[in-house]
């Protein structure tokens, strides 16, 4: 079992994720406080700290989604597919070496950013499908 922790919402559906993604990280998940951005950070004992913009409070699918993102990236860290070298200030994605990120649309086309995306689709549909099964 995962060893999640920060508040009950944001552990919950933290949680959530790891099951669906069979992984067994050790995450900090909390709310961010000036951020206008969401974010997952490895440290160097594989440890993971997720910060959830504060606006996201008031937004239950944009929450899930968001969640779904940072795990995405939290899964593709625990499978050795997106690698960070901070030093340089650079990611390693399946085995290749990509250059800095410096413009958003370098951000928006990083593989690992693709995936994460599409996989936050998933990962809202899964969720809402366990909350009808919950209602019934």
């Amino acid at each position: 079992m995962s060893k999640i922790e920060g508040p009950k919402k944001l552990r919950k559906r933290a949680q959530f994720c790891a099951d669906l993604y069979e992984i067994d990280p050790v995450v900090n998940i909390y709310w961010g406080e000036l951020q206008d951005e969401s974010s997952v950070v490895r440290d160097d004992n594989g440890y993971y700290t997720i910060e959830i913009a504060p606006w996201m409070k008031k937004d239950k699918r944009e929450l899930i989604r968001t969640i779904g993102h940072e795990m995405t990236h939290v899964w593709q860290y625990e499978r050795g597919a997106l690698i960070s070298l901070p030093e340089e200030s650079r990611y390693v994605w399946n085995d290749k070496k990509h250059e800095r990120i410096l413009f958003l649309e370098d951000y928006y086309l990083a593989p690992w950013e693709m995936e994460a995306r599409a996989r936050m689709e998933w990962v809202e549909y899964k969720w809402s499908s366990r909350c009808r099964t919950q209602k019934n």
